[in-house]
């Protein structure tokens, strides 16, 4: 008989490792198929929210162009007449701002009786073959008159009538009768015809109403409709930018994508179809693949779009899968792992003994944990074993989280995979700070990933309650062994705070709408009354010209002078409005500020009732600064300062060097005795659209802000409620060693010239000028100078043409005036470009005279014209006395001196 108990010990102890392995095997197999699940149920949800974003981005955009529609129908509300020039100026970069416009457009309504007039009419203008498309009688006309861009296959739809075409007529109809922008059903567009087959096309139109007549009701609006602003698009063209490259998703989560006009899929209706291929994916078709489906909608203003979202599952080798094979490679080797210790513990019975003994400790431990658990309800207890790395979850923390006790391990990592990216970093430095003892307890507040895929916010506390010694530390430094602490869930007192920020945003985004609102007024009323100014003027210099009276050529100068200086008030607002929207680009040169200064103060504080103290400091160093920049910016807040001190009183300016950590610097002060500014208002007083002024803008300190910071200067402001507020400008200096002298001038900007007279072409040795200009009135005014100066001008409006001339014939040229930006083919600046390259090829010094020529005051070329090849400027708007002064100066530099 103990032969035979011994024989069956070695059976049981041979069979169960065995057994041992098989289940764990088994058990891997399910967790493995567990997470393929939850693999495949995270990439379906990711492809439906992809598809969302895809279908709100489609809505957006769609909003997007109806607005820039309806900013051309607010142009025909304000303005008395819209005429082609407006229309041009007011949509030459709508195709620059917004994407996959191929043309915006203005189609007047007509009756019959008003076709004949309207004929004549184009036909003045200059188009003497215009005719309306398709020919024939009609009770109703609607042809496009006005298109931008004018060039190219736009060309084409002039004089074209939609409202003739079915589609497209029942597209107008329904924005005449509802008053939006609506949609037209798929149409091929006219510039597609011939050339681009099987390419979907659609049209937007916004209606255009008489002004004072009635709309409430569609018989109201039938009966007042003036015309329909349109845009016509390639729904290529369309959705670049939202579906495909340069969107945000990654290509393995972008879904192939069908979009059919209305409810019905056929291939009829559809209007865009985008495939991703299976090399653009990833994958292979070596194994079956289930596909993602989805239909979504996009309703826009009555019209409705059907789309149809794809996507293949990934391989089962793909980078998706990987945790799946992890977890099948992981389970095997701790299967294996198990096989073999269970045989040596089936021979061993010490270690069966240590074992239970383990065990029971364990037991003992587990006990404590869940007493600690209890005298904390509604919390999760985590106990951390940093020795080990093991970490005991109550059942509480896992129930927090939506899993069962049987679902979460017991490694850090399960804590770690759950924590939202955003505040991994932020939770283990401040781990971090309570093992360096910085701080007594480990607080931090974050996110944790839900079973369900949601997040929670856990308020996360606890504290080392076992140290040891670092063996690795030549000091001999602590090494925490044991951490104990809790969670607590915190995720509805996270959403009561973000929904008072939420309240709070909103209330700063009105506020903000608001002071456009202001804003908007001002510069309306502002240039209002310039305007007004420059008509009235040279409506009196007309009529006295009428009079054909000698003696009333003195009236005639002066009002062209009137006008002309409320022109360069007009100027300087556009200029001071560009340096608040985009900063400028300063056009910077060597010199002292010394004058500015006192220009400035002598202009602001002229004929108030305000005494000005000026303390410069002797050897003020000079500076790199863009002149009209700095001097707007000292004179904006010596204004301020006078507006603070309405009844009078005291400014102290001071300027002096400093030294600073980033170097030499001058310090300007300007010192009030104003009323002012509160502390809690202190910190805003630099923020657009901020101001305590009844009718300010609150432009005045954003500007001087941008323009310092664009000089790479600093300025600050302190203020005593009652006392007074002082504002600190800290402008680099130019580093030398030599003294310099306290009454150095200002060196002139780069290129300005003096503005002389030049009412003959005195000094002018004449020659042949080359003009590259898109503008019709620009161009002719060119050739007015320059011929009048004694120059020969030759035209053109292409890029292409005028590089051609200077390749191939620059001598037949003295000089070049290039327009910068030229729509829909080469600009200036690639033509200078290419024609100095091909100087230098030929070992020629650049003996080409060319003059860059563009209203964007903005653009770095202007800044810095030598730097792109050109020899200088002629910033648009300009006087005929400026571009006089400036070719003698390249031209004939010895006139200009004066020299005979």
């Amino acid at each position: 008989m103990p032969a035979i108990s011994k024989r069956e010990d070695g059976y049981k102890n041979s069979i169960i490792p065995w057994i041992i392995l098989l289940l764990f095997l088994g058990i891997t197999l399910i967790i493995s198929l567990y997470i393929k699940s939850r693999v495949d149920k995270i990439a379906e949800q990711e492809f439906i929210f992809t598809c969302k974003e895809i279908q709100f981005e489609i809505l957006d955009r769609l909003y997007d162009y109806a607005r820039a529609l309806e900013s051309g129908v607010a142009l025909f509300n304000a303005a008395t007449s819209v005429t082609r020039e407006k229309w041009h100026t007011f949509n030459k970069d709508k195709r620059k701002d917004l994407p996959g416009f191929q043309a915006i457009g203005f189609s007047i309504f007509l009756t019959h009786a008003e076709l004949a007039s309207h004929l004549q009419q184009v036909r003045k203008e200059g188009f003497e073959a215009y005719k309306i498309r398709p020919e024939g009688i009609r009770k109703i006309y609607t042809p496009i008159i006005y298109v931008e861009p004018f060039t190219d296959k736009n060309i084409l739809v002039f004089g074209y009538d939609p409202f003739s075409e079915n589609i497209r007529r029942l597209g107008m109809e329904k924005a005449m009768d509802s008053g939006m922008a609506t949609l037209s059903r798929k149409v091929t567009l006219i510039q597609q015809i011939g050339s681009e087959p099987g390419t979907a096309s659609i049209v937007m139109y916004a209606p255009v109403y008489r002004k004072g007549m009635p709309t409430d009701s569609v018989e109201q609006r039938r009966a007042a409709i003036y015309g329909f602003v349109y845009s016509a698009f390639r729904m290529d063209h369309l959705l670049q930018g939202i579906f495909g490259f340069g969107h945000n998703h990654d290509l393995k989560n972008r879904p192939n994508l069908k979009i059919y006009d209305g409810d019905e899929v056929t291939q009829k209706n559809l209007l865009y179809a985008h495939t991703w291929s299976d090399s653009d994916n990833g994958y292979n078709h070596r194994w079956p693949k289930d596909n993602f489906t989805l239909l979504l909608s996009v309703d826009f203003n009555g019209h409705h779009w059907t789309l149809q979202f794809e996507k293949n599952h990934g391989w089962i080798f793909s980078m998706e899968y990987a945790v799946v094979w992890i977890t099948i490679v992981a389970g095997t080797l701790i299967a294996l792992l198990l096989f073999a210790l269970f045989r040596a513990l089936m021979n061993t019975s010490t270690k069966s003994r240590q074992l239970a003994e383990e065990l029971t400790l364990d037991l003992k431990e587990s006990e404590l944990r869940w007493q600690f658990a209890l005298e904390g309800p509604g919390d999760g207890l985590w106990d951390w074993n940093l020795e080990s790395n093991k970490i005991f979850f109550s059942k509480q923390w896992k129930v927090m989280l939506g899993y069962t006790e049987q679902e979460i391990g017991d490694t850090l990592q399960e804590w770690d995979k759950r924590i939202h990216p955003d505040d991994k970093e932020r939770c283990y430095k401040d781990l971090e700070k309570h093992f360096r003892e910085e701080v007594p307890f480990y607080t931090n507040e974050h996110r944790l990933l839900c079973k369900d895929n949601s997040y929670k916010w856990i308020l996360d506390r606890g504290k080392v309650l076992q140290w040891g010694v670092d063996p690795h530390s030549e000091s001999k430094a602590k090494k925490p062994l044991r951490m104990i602490g809790v969670h607590t869930d915190i995720s509805e007192r996270k959403r009561k705070e973000e929904e008072v920020m939420q309240l709070v945003e909103r209330s700063q985004r009105n506020d903000k709408l608001e002071s456009l609102g202001v804003l908007a007024g001002g510069l309306a009323h502002d240039f209002n009354n310039l305007l007004s100014g420059i008509l009235g003027y040279i409506e009196i210099a007309r009529d006295a010209c009428v009079e054909n009276n000698p003696h009333s050529l003195p009236k005639v100068r002066e009002s062209l002078d009137k006008a002309l200086r409320s022109f360069e008030h007009a100027i300087n607002l556009t200029h001071q409005l560009l340096t608040f929207a985009k900063g400028g680009v300063p056009s910077k040169t060597m010199g002292s500020l010394v004058p500015l200064i006192k220009e400035c103060t002598e202009f602001a504080l002229a004929g108030s009732n305000i005494s000005c103290i000026l303390k410069i400091g002797d050897d003020l160093y000079l500076s790199y600064f863009d002149e009209n920049q700095i001097k707007q910016a000292f004179t904006n807040i010596i204004i301020n300062a006078k507006q603070a001190m309405a009844n009078g009183g005291r400014l102290v300016l001071s300027a002096n060097n400093v030294e600073l950590s980033s170097g030499k610097h001058i310090k300007i002060s300007f010192v009030d005795e104003g009323s002012g500014i509160d502390p809690q208002l202190l910190s805003r007083v630099f923020d657009p659209f901020f101001t305590t002024k009844k009718m300010g803008h609150g432009l005045g300190l954003a500007i001087v802000y941008s323009i310092i910071k664009k000089h790479h200067g600093e300025i600050t402001v302190e203020s005593v409620k009652g006392q007074g507020t002082t504002f600190y400008i800290f402008l680099p200096a130019f580093e030398q060693t030599e003294s310099l002298s306290p009454k150095v001038e200002a060196i002139p900007v780069a290129g300005a010239v003096a503005v002389t007279s030049t009412k003959d072409n005195s000094g002018h040795r004449g020659g042949n000028i080359l003009i590259l200009e898109d503008e019709f009135h620009i161009r002719e005014l060119f050739g007015e100078i320059l011929t009048s100066l004694g120059y020969k001008v030759t035209y053109t409006t292409r890029g292409e043409e005028a590089l051609e001339w200077l390749l191939h014939d620059s001598s037949n040229f003295v000089a070049t005036i290039l327009d910068l930006t030229i729509p829909g083919g080469m600009g200036g600046k690639e033509v200078i470009q290419q024609v100095r390259a091909a100087e230098a090829n030929t070992n020629s010094p650049s003996s080409l005279i060319a003059f860059v020529c563009s209203g964007y005051s903005d653009d770095p070329v202007l800044a810095n014209p030598a730097q792109y090849g050109f020899n200088d400027k002629i910033p648009k708007p300009f006087h005929k006395s400026e571009l006089s002064a400036l070719l003698l100066s390249y031209l004939n530099p010895k006139s200009r001196r004066g020299d005979t």
